[in-house]
This record gives structure tokens, sequence and C-alpha cells, in this order.
């Protein structure tokens, strides 16, 4: 399932870079709006983000340790 050489399946990887750019751009909106609605859309994308790099951790400890 890895291309990469990594072990880390293609879609896993591309759902952690897509909730890297929704969490930077929440972070950057929470720095200029500081409203409630732009704290919790950027609480919403810090989950997503956490979520998708669980699955990282998940990926990676089925992979034989070096």
């Amino acid at each position: 399932m890895a291309t990469n050489g990594a072990g880390i399946d293609p879609v896993v990887r591309d759902r952690v870079i897509a909730q890297i750019q929704a969490f930077e751009e929440a972070l950057d909106e929470a720095a200029d709006d500081p409203s409630a609605d732009a704290q919790d859309r950027l609480r919403e994308a810090a989950d997503e983000l956490m979520r998708a790099v669980a699955a990282v951790m998940l990926e990676l400890g089925k992979q034989p340790s070096s």
C-alpha cells in the first residue's frame, strides 16, 4: 500500500495535508478575528488535525520497528 517507502497509506497522508491546510486557515482567521465563531472553527480544525495525525500514528503502529 505504501508508495513512498515510508509505509504510510497515501489516503492517510493526503488527509493530514488537507487538515494542516484547514488548520492554518482557521489559525490565521482566529488571529484576525477574535470572535467566538472563529475560535470555534479553530477548535474544530485542531480536533480534525489531531484525528488525522492519530491515523498516522495507527499506521506507524502497524509497521515493524527498525
